[in-house]
């Protein structure tokens, strides 16, 4: 069932002001009135996710039970995606009930819209989860973000087009009442620089870099952030020739497709050296970071650490990173088009094994601060909360290591060391997963084996999974024995102590407890 929680959503606080898309903002408020499922579909850089929160803000009195918003482009496997609908409702897993189910029963007294942002790499998975939810909960509407549809019944679609952009240069100040790309361009620049102003001299100018530009809100924003520190002619100067470099067809890929690499491009050429070391360095974490992660994961050779913190303020006033507080503390976003491009400078410099592991390795001390397992501390609460904001960047090193079998023993290490978050939070089965994926990757018998096995049965027997628990428990034991490991025999016969409690054969659990305790 849902956690007791006085929360009525997680819509993120509106930092600027919204420009344009007023047809669109009634055509998604008309349609949810009439159907439960509503996807916005354009191609990227159209400024989905920006118009799906704004619909929630607008349209937030209507829903109760809130707006939340479930970012999906993070996931990549459609397992994943009931485990973090669940995880953003704070819906815990319950023993011998599938997932789903569990959500369906915590949301069918509820009148709320969810937002699922950004399923295109999980597109028949949320138009399935969508489709379940809503035909056996009255209350709820799904808004999702995608390039194409669901495909779901039931469905309504609204496909955004580029913003409008002036028909001529001749009329900037007709157009810059009634012109949203133009609009959206003069807002921006002037909310980072609050002297600049469209004038005769940079008027015609603004109006052609929003023609250049195809009206894509993102290139938009890019730009602006460049009318801070030049002006609108030296800035069209530069983006033309960037852009006929760049608009020679690659491949298949759509012409607003080119306009935004190239405006992606053209943001890193404007960069310093020590910028553009950092934001590839940085596309290895996944969701958000902090300050000191950045020092400790993306210093090194050309940039020192000392000047992380200024390299990323830069990055931030150039719209590359968004910043937000959490309880005083700055945590650090690139956007995902961002991330992307920065993952193939990565890999373009030769760098991305090496800072995949030194992401890995930060990862891993999280989970054992010091080599210690940080369960056995006094801090239990506190690191549950961090790892709670830290989490996308655990799965995003353990999805690294079990693609690369050097890094392998230690992804091993660390999903063995997850074993509490997973029982605290309740995801029994997540963790069961990633557990199982390393155990076929590494079957040789060691110590850190004995401790995944371990970790699989007592996630399994929290579940009430007897059967699986026992077997692995056993395994772990043998493991455990085999390898001279005392703590891990220990553990293991503590584990099947457990088991035999839960099954009623109490005399089997205190032969095994006391048998443990002469172990240790």
């Amino acid at each position: 069932m849902a956690r007791s929680s006085a929360a009525r959503g997680n819509l993120p606080v509106e930092l600027d002001s919204f420009i344009g898309r007023n047809r669109e903002l009634v055509e998604i408020k008309r349609l949810l009135a009439m159907t439960h499922i509503v996807t916005l579909i354009g191609p990227g850089g159209m400024g989905k996710s920006r118009l799906a929160l704004r619909a929630g803000h607008a349209l937030g009195r209507h829903f109760p039970d809130g707006v939340w918003v479930v970012e999906l482009a993070e996931l990549d496997d459609a397992d994943e995606l009931a485990d973090e609908l669940a995880r953003v409702l704070q819906v815990y897993e319950q023993p011998e009930a599938a997932i789903e189910d569990v959500l369906v029963r915590s949301l069918q007294d509820r009148r709320l819209l969810l937002v699922f942002d950004d399923c295109d790499a999980l597109l028949e998975a949320s138009g399935g989860l969508a489709s379940s939810i809503v035909t056996r909960c009255e209350g709820v509407r799904v808004l999702c973000t995608s390039r194409r549809r669901l495909g779901v019944p039931g469905e309504s679609v609204v496909i955004l087009s580029p913003l409008e952009v002036p028909a001529s240069a001749d009329d900037y100040s007709s157009a810059l009442e009634n012109v949203e790309a133009l609009k959206l361009l003069a807002e921006r620049a002037a909310a980072g620089a609050p002297d600049f102003t469209l004038t005769e001299e940079n008027g015609a100018a603004a109006v052609e870099i929003c023609r250049r530009l195809d009206g894509l809100p993102l290139a938009i924003e890019l730009a602006a952030v460049r009318l801070q520190s030049m002006t609108a002619a030296d800035l069209l100067e530069r983006l033309d020739d960037r852009l006929r470099l760049l608009t020679s067809r690659r491949g298949r890929q759509l012409e607003r497709h080119r306009a935004l690499r190239a405006t992606v491009e053209w943001s890193h050429e404007l960069l310093g050296a020590e910028e553009r070391i950092l934001w590839r360095r940085l596309s290895v974490f996944s969701g958000s970071f902090g300050i000191d992660a950045a020092e400790a994961v993306c210093s090194g050779g050309e940039l020192h650490r000392d000047r992380i913190v200024e390299a990323l303020g830069r990055l931030v006033d150039s719209s590359i990173l968004t910043m937000a507080q959490r309880e005083h503390r700055g945590r650090y976003r690139l956007l995902e088009t961002m991330r992307v491009y920065g993952a193939e400078l990565l890999r373009e410099a030769g760098e991305e094994a090496e800072f995949r592991r030194r992401h890995a390795t930060w990862c891993a001390e999280l989970l054992a601060p010091g080599g210690r397992p940080w369960w056995r501390t006094g801090a239990q609460s506190d690191l549950i909360d961090l790892l709670d904001v830290e989490w996308p960047n655990v799965e995003a090193a353990l999805d690294f290591c079990a693609g690369s079998p050097v890094d392998a023993p230690l992804g091993m290490r660390m999903a063995a060391e997850a074993w509490p978050y997973w029982v605290v939070r309740g995801r029994y089965r997540m963790g069961r997963r990633r557990l199982e994926t390393y155990l076929d990757l590494l079957p040789e018998p060691n110590p850190a084996r004995a401790m995944a096995l371990w970790s699989v049965g007592f996630l399994a027997q929290a579940t009430a999974d007897h059967d699986v628990a026992l077997a692995a428990l056993e395994e772990a034991r043998e493991t455990a024995v085999q390898t001279g490991a005392d703590r891990e025999t220990a553990y293991s016969l503590i584990g099947l102590a457990l088991v035999r409690l839960r099954v009623g054969e109490l005399e089997a659990a205190v032969e095994l407890l006391l048998s443990a305790q002469e172990t240790l």
